[in-house]
């Protein structure tokens, strides 16, 4: 059980896989509920048409609405949303240096590193997703150079021993606090690094 007064509120970004609420959300959710942490999904549409801008404009004002109500927050990125939660955290941030908000990525795309690679992963699949693209790039370009030292303590980044989607350098941002975990697959990754939130929340300064 976290130790911390909960409840704590925060809402879970998806990767590619994962556009809808399945087995795996309702259990997520379960889980994470239990243990006194409130998750919503934001099903963030990546396949739709949708431009990158105008999912992170989406983002930032649902994640300022949620500091508002709840006072403090936290952003978990799975994946492709491992991105997307630095952005929104970097925006938001800007705007409110003070801002209670803290992000988790689980075997997140965070640095592009290999242009040629994230575009094979993320456009040679059944399903392609430019906003995807754009939004790591603009991770990789705009909010990693823009943190501060003081940002970097709320974000903690989940890496696993093995991924056979994202490059494990690329989940790194340096300053930034890592979790390791066990599993040596990508989902299993993220299962496993989901498994390890209540305490990771704890070390949060929200």
């Amino acid at each position: 059980m976290s130790k911390k007064v909960h409840p704590i509120h925060g809402e879970y970004l998806n990767g590619l896989e994962r556009t809808g609420i399945g087995a795996p959300e309702v259990l997520l959710e379960a889980y994470l509920w239990a243990r006194g942490i409130r998750i919503t999904h934001a099903q963030v549409p990546w396949h739709d048409g949708t431009s990158f801008p105008e999912i992170l404009r989406h983002r930032v004002a649902h994640t300022q609405e949620a500091l508002q109500k709840y006072g403090r927050y936290v952003l978990f990125g799975a994946s492709a949303g491992g991105s997307l939660a630095l952005n929104t955290f970097h925006e938001v941030r800007k705007q409110d240096p003070d801002a209670k908000l803290g992000v988790i990525c689980f075997s997140a795309w965070v640095q592009v590193g290999d242009p040629q690679e994230l575009r094979r992963v993320v456009m040679e699949r059944e399903h392609p997703s430019q906003a995807s693209i754009d939004c790591v790039y603009y991770c990789d370009d705009v909010t990693i150079p823009g943190l501060s030292d003081a940002d970097k303590t709320f974000i903690r980044i989940n890496q696993p021993a093995g991924d056979q989607v994202v490059p494990r350098d690329f989940m790194l941002i340096d300053g930034v606090t890592v979790v390791p975990v066990s599993a040596e697959r990508h989902v299993k990754g993220i299962v496993e690094g989901i498994i390890h939130v209540p305490p990771i929340v704890d070390g949060l300064p929200l």
